[in-house]
């Protein structure tokens, strides 16, 4: 879902009486329609604090292990060999490692690993290493484009307005924002359960002895 998309319906949700139109997901069509929105006096405050309660939402969503999962396979002459350990560079946009595999003579095995800010370490051993890991989540700023897709998984993009509108709504209208909070923490909670874990990817045939 587009960054614009959420905060039009989290806008939707606190005011559901109110005039606003936001059904065409083309690119130019969303950075519009909330340029027109940010014109309402009744709206542009709101909108300014959206960018703060999306960027919320992303931290919460890492916290909770629900950020996109990706592999990375790396040969082994491409690892740097440190004191006779794998030093494997990790990714820009990885957040936490949930597993290292290695792949040799047609075997896979856990050798465990220790890590540090930039690198990880696995017993050396001609093969393939495959890094599993949660992504970080990119943050927004002011000037974000509204077009800008998150990429979120798990379909968590289409209840972030819950979660937005919730943060938007405390001041306001408190009992609103525990209602939206409340119904957000069911429909996460729900994604939660649907998501694959780390161990569902790979079927550990061999340990490192």
């Amino acid at each position: 879902m587009k960054i614009g998309e959420i905060k039009a319906q989290a806008l939707m949700l606190m005011y559901p009486f109110a005039q606003i139109s936001f059904n065409d997901s083309d690119d130019e069509a969303i950075n519009k329609s909330v340029y027109e929105l940010k014109a309402d006096p009744n709206y542009r405050s709101l909108l300014e604090a959206s960018v703060g309660a999306i960027n919320r939402a992303f931290s919460l969503i890492e916290e909770r292990g629900l950020s996109t999962q990706k592999c990375v396979d790396v040969g082994a002459s491409a690892c740097q060999r440190v004191r006779g350990k794998a030093s494997i560079e990790k990714e820009r946009e990885l957040l936490r490692v949930e597993r290292v595999l290695l792949h040799k003579d047609n075997k896979t095995y856990a050798p465990g690993y220790e890590e540090d800010e930039k690198y990880i370490y696995a017993p050396y051993a001609r093969g393939v290493y495959t890094i599993v890991y949660k992504t970080k989540i990119p943050r927004i700023t002011s000037t974000t484009s509204d077009s800008y897709d998150a990429e979120l998984p798990y379909g968590l993009g289409e209840i972030l307005p819950y979660f937005v509108a919730s943060e938007l709504a405390v001041r306001e209208n408190g009992e609103l924002s525990k209602e939206l909070k409340s119904r957000f923490e069911e429909l996460v909670s729900a994604k939660e359960a649907k998501a694959p874990h780390c161990e569902d990817c790979f079927q550990i045939i061999y340990q490192m002895e």
